[in-house]
């Protein structure tokens, strides 16, 4: 659904000249991790697509236990883009599945998380 709604242009993921569409998510398991433009529009399109994907799967996304974490934006758009999904607003560094994630270059030793 994501490829698909990127496709007719609905939503757009990050890093747009190194994918078609753009990089829209990492799955592992009951895990994922979404990545957007900033672009209201389609990140309410995002959240129909969500919507959607709930209603189809019969599955639920658990918006209080997932996180709004955004680069380079003002705090006013980081909370209205966190009310708009209903989720807090989380923050680098973290950690997904283990590894260390943050904005920064890793060093050799990583980060104590």
């Amino acid at each position: 659904m994501l490829d698909k709604s990127a496709r007719i242009g609905l939503i757009q993921g990050v890093l747009q000249d190194f994918r078609e569409g753009g990089i829209l998510s990492l799955q592992y398991a009951d895990d994922t991790i979404l990545f957007a433009s900033a672009d209201f529009s389609q990140l309410s399109n995002l959240k129909y697509v969500i919507m959607w994907f709930e209603q189809i799967s019969g599955m639920r996304v658990n918006f209080h236990k997932s996180e709004i974490i955004t680069l380079n934006l003002e705090v006013e758009d980081t909370k209205e883009i966190a009310n708009m999904f209903n989720c807090p607003v989380g923050s680098f560094p973290l950690k997904y599945l283990g590894v260390p994630l943050h904005y920064d270059k890793l060093s050799e030793r990583g980060y104590n998380l």
